[in-house]
């Protein structure tokens, strides 16, 4: 009885001080396994805790000046043992973390090229599923500003986001400013919820944005879609893929467009004057920045509106392609007034075209106006 009880005793010691024993191993495994990624970077790990279905790892610093610094207050591998000697860990969780990188001369995806992804000692687990609970990141690179907090749920395995909520103060990409953004949704919930103040893109600007968002395995859909528009008012639909070709799909119904608003937004005033509103649908398809469809079918609201050209190399443009006078379409188009119009809008052959064909009571006019290779690049700030 005393010999099985002095072997209790020693199993009960062994187990209880194994974690003391590990403690100074896990350390040092944690840092060399992230200073072989974030290669001459410094990096501090402070505490750990092993229980038995949990390893908890405290403190983690990693910078590297001036591109980036990291820091993260705990993650947390949860597992259970018949997994564990496999290998893999049910889930790790990422709590308190702060991302601050600085590229300014460098594009986002050349940040990958300061770390070491390809490394000689690869983790020993493979984690299941990761939940970031709080990320504080701000991001400063060629093509992209962030200033955001961020939590997120992602199934590693199949490449699945969980769950997604996001407040960011400002957000710059891809030539596009965002201001004011907050959403959030789950794949278990049936909508979350969208909100920008505003975006900005070249001389366009869309305000107070919001719809319900619908997050799938492979991308999100926000719908019903809203946001005001040249002192009107657009609603539709957003489809986006959330793979590295970001694919988009917008289907919009606009009312109230002001033509004043797009010639004073647009800085047209100088080429021309116009008042009226439009109404009817648009729709973009693409990948980034490549457009693969524009499409508009647009009408001039009641009571109509008017029209003066005072451009003239748009004016000698016209002339050319409807083959008329340059002195007639300068008078045609003084101080025209229409009743009813139709604008259509369509991408052809990477030519924007823009065909309006108005009606009033001096007759018709219509106005044909072709952007060559119309391409978003050539809208990107400089």
């Amino acid at each position: 009885m005393r010999k099985a009880i002095c072997v209790l005793l020693v199993i009960l010691a062994v187990f209880f001080s194994l974690p003391v024993i590990l403690k100074p191993v896990i350390l040092l495994t944690a840092k060399k396994q992230l200073k072989s990624v974030f290669k001459d970077s410094v990096v501090t790990v402070e505490n750990c805790r092993l229980r038995p279905v949990s390893l908890a790892i405290y403190g983690i610093g990693i910078e590297r000046k001036p591109f980036y610094k990291f820091s993260v207050e705990e993650i947390r591998f949860s597992y259970r043992f018949s997994t564990l000697f496999k290998g893999r860990i049910m889930r790790a969780a990422l709590k308190g973390i702060k991302a601050d990188i600085n590229t300014p001369g460098k594009k986002a995806a050349e940040f990958t090229r300061l770390l070491n992804l390809n490394t000689a000692h690869p983790p020993p687990f493979t984690v299941a599923c990761a939940d970031i609970l709080r990320a504080d990141i701000k991001v400063r690179t060629q093509d992209l500003g962030l200033d955001c907090g961020v939590s997120l749920g992602i199934d590693l395995g199949n490449n699945t986001v969980h769950y997604l909520a996001l407040r960011a103060a400002s957000l710059d990409a891809g030539g596009a400013h965002f201001e004011n953004i907050s959403l959030g949704s789950a794949l278990r919930v049936k909508a979350g919820s969208f909100y920008a103040g505003r975006l900005k893109f070249d001389k366009v600007k869309l305000e107070d944005i919001e719809g319900r968002i619908v997050l799938g395995s492979k991308g999100l859909a926000l719908y019903p879609l809203c946001a005001r528009l040249f002192g009107g008012k657009v609603c539709g639909s957003l489809a986006l893929s959330l793979d590295r070709e970001g694919q988009y799909a917008l289907d919009l119904s606009a009312s109230g467009i002001g033509l004043g608003v797009i010639v004073d937004d647009l800085k047209l005033a100088e080429k021309m004057r116009m008042t009226g509103k439009l109404e009817g649908t648009v729709s973009v398809k693409g990948a980034g920045l490549k457009l693969a469809l524009i499409n508009g079918d647009l009408s001039v609201a009641q009571p109509g509106g008017t029209l003066a050209i005072t451009d003239e190399g748009l004016l000698k443009n016209l002339a050319a392609q409807t083959q008329q006078s340059l002195d007639m379409l300068v008078e045609s188009f003084k101080d025209y007034q229409y009743d009813t119009g139709i604008v259509k809008l369509d991408l052809n052959g990477g030519d924007l075209i823009l065909d309006a064909a108005l009606n009033g009571k001096d007759g018709k006019r219509n106005l044909n106006i072709t952007l060559h290779k119309f391409d978003l690049k050539d809208y990107l700030p400089e």
